[in-house]
């Protein structure tokens, strides 16, 4: 009986893609433990470190269902697919117009597909060729689900050659895309990924970033969360509530709204796991088609809750990052003083 209890992802340089690679492997362990386990991610200086308590099973893995987290996006759905399908026109219709009309509010994550859709990025096709690549795994897919886990069970993996052990040997193009929105922060790309670690990252795209494109300007903002301690069930909830709540406001106070609702989500946050982040923001250009700039790169420090043990310190913490959020929204209080004030 083989089983898993700790996993890792080297953090050779502080880059988004190794972050990103830590969320797609947490949210596959995710799905397929039961929920009775814990899955906790935390950074170290050299890896970010998945736990599993109690550790799990790998020989159940054999009969888990097939799931692809990935979805297509189009607006002209094929008559079969095995993998979800997402309608980019229709969530972003639905989200200008569902107060006023009644509708169901897009998802959460509606901001991610249109961001992936949108023309100006040409990234939708290249994409939608990596959720099909995973699509062709079906009838393997138990066997590259576990093959997938156990590249990651030491500290230095996974080596450049694992994705030749896998069983998925996929038909058609052996070509594989590098994304910029996963690896934007590397200048140089460092090498070309396989089309399964590619896959891992876009899924940890998912699970813990945001974009922000700017209607009339050729730019777009990156919002994504490097976890420092988190409990992947209960940062699912989190990030969903974060997305919603943080809206679209004016790009010189997105950064403060951003780490003030995140401070007071955490606060919110049950225990024993109370979840820590580290908040990163980029701004990117986009001169022309595909063509993607980085202008800036912050990294606002996110206010420290109380003691999860003191609810009364919680209760006024999260009272005060309220009225924070509500003064920048209105304009009243410069963004410099509120960050000055976030510090007591």
């Amino acid at each position: 009986m083989t089983s898993l209890s700790t996993l890792y992802v080297p953090r050779h340089t502080a880059t988004l893609s190794e972050a990103l690679e830590a969320w797609g492997i947490a949210r596959l362990l995710c799905h397929v433990a039961p929920p009775s386990h814990h899955i906790v991610l935390h950074r170290t200086p050299n890896t970010f470190t998945i736990t599993i308590a109690p550790p799990l099973d790998t020989a159940p893995l054999a009969n888990t269902p097939f799931w692809a987290p990935l979805p297509l996006l189009t607006n002209h759905p094929p008559r079969t697919s095995a993998i979800p399908i997402r309608h980019p026109a229709d969530e972003w219709t639905r989200a200008h117009t569902w107060r006023t009309t009644g509708e169901r509010p897009p998802p959460p994550d509606w901001r991610t597909v249109a961001f992936l859709a949108d023309p100006r990025l040409a990234v939708r096709q290249a994409y939608n060729r990596l959720a099909r690549k995973w699509e062709q795994c079906r009838a393997t897919w138990p066997h590259v689900l576990v093959s997938l886990l156990h590249a990651y069970t030491t500290a230095d993996a996974p080596t450049r050659s694992y994705a030749q052990r896998l069983a998925c040997a996929a038909k058609g193009t052996t070509t594989y895309t590098r994304f910029f929105f996963l690896h934007p922060d590397e200048h140089p790309p460092r090498e070309e990924p396989d089309w399964l670690r590619e896959y891992v990252r876009a899924l940890g795209f998912f699970t813990a970033a945001t974009p922000r494109i700017h209607r009339h300007r050729q730019e777009y903002t990156l919002f994504w969360l490097e976890p420092i301690h988190v409990e992947m069930r209960q940062h699912m909830q989190l990030f969903d509530m974060f997305n919603q709540q943080c809206g679209d406001s004016p790009c010189g106070i997105l950064p403060l709204i951003a780490a003030f609702t995140l401070a007071r989500l955490c606060t919110h946050a049950p225990a024993p796991f109370p979840p820590r982040y580290a908040l990163h923001i980029a701004t990117y250009s986009v001169p022309r088609r595909g063509a993607v700039i980085l202008q800036k790169h912050t990294t606002p420090a996110v206010p420290l809750p109380p003691s999860h043990h003191d609810a009364a310190a919680r209760h006024f913490w999260s009272l005060l990052l309220s009225a924070h959020i509500a003064l920048l929204k209105t304009g009243g209080v410069s963004p410099a003083f509120l960050a000055h004030c976030s510090r007591w």
